[in-house]
């Protein structure tokens, strides 16, 4: 982003180096706990603008520019030394991009992620401690409409139901998946890795649209002002 002040009358070459200098954190730090990455401000939720200075208030986040949120599941506190079963899981969303990761889990060689492929809702997950992994294609039509969908996903055995509709018997296996009961909405904090590098494969774009709610195991949120992420607005 480039802002030019309407009053700086110099040649082009001096707009140039103005925009760079505004648009660049590698010599100015980014406020409110913001990291520079990429010479980009990578702002905490509830921070906005060039240097994280702005306060905005996120109940349904939107998600764009790599943005994420990092839900964990509550309740016991032993909960971080051992893996979590995965039950169910529901998110209500609206996009209209074709491909992008909604949310993925994972504990060592363990995960689930959900999202989309050419509009089409996609399901993964391993089992047997990650040594076979399935992927799930409901026969359902493109959800990338820009309207708001819900979808619950359930184990022992799978089964899905996407708006309302439900889908059984396509699925007859019985996965026991495990994860950390840490969520990672819309992206994952790639620091030294890709995105598809973190999912092993299965997703290349981070999600943008916007997430009205998340639930695992009959825990929801629907306020996300308190969850933790990086680069996320307000829908």
């Amino acid at each position: 982003m480039c802002f030019v002040d309407n009053t700086y009358e110099k040649g082009g070459k001096d707009l140039k180096m103005l925009c760079e200098n505004v648009q660049s954190c590698d010599e100015k730090t980014c406020r409110n706990y913001g990291v520079c990455v990429n010479r980009t401000c990578a702002c905490n939720v509830g921070r906005s603008g060039i240097f994280c200075e702005k306060e905005i208030t996120v109940q349904v986040p939107k998600f764009s520019r790599g943005g994420y949120m990092m839900v964990k599941k509550g309740g016991d506190k032993r909960r971080a030394l051992r893996e979590i079963s995965v039950k169910e899981i529901y998110v209500n969303f609206t996009t209209v991009r074709p491909n992008a990761l909604i949310l993925w889990s994972q504990k060592n060689h363990n995960f689930i992620g959900i999202g989309l492929e050419n509009g089409f809702l996609k399901l993964v997950y391993s089992m047997e401690d990650g040594n076979k992994t399935v992927i799930e294609r409901p026969p359902f039509p493109p959800i990338n409409d820009g309207l708001w969908h819900s979808i619950l996903v359930m184990f022992y055995p799978i089964s899905m139901v996407i708006d309302g509709k439900h889908f059984t018997q396509e699925f007859a296996r019985y996965p026991n998946v495990t994860t950390s009961g840490i969520f990672y909405i819309g992206n994952t904090p790639t620091l030294n890795s890709s995105l598809i590098e973190e999912t092993h494969g299965m997703f290349a774009d981070p999600f943008e649209g916007c997430i009205q709610m998340f639930g695992s195991n009959s825990e929801f949120v629907d306020d996300f002002s308190k969850i933790d992420g990086r680069n996320i607005e307000s829908c």
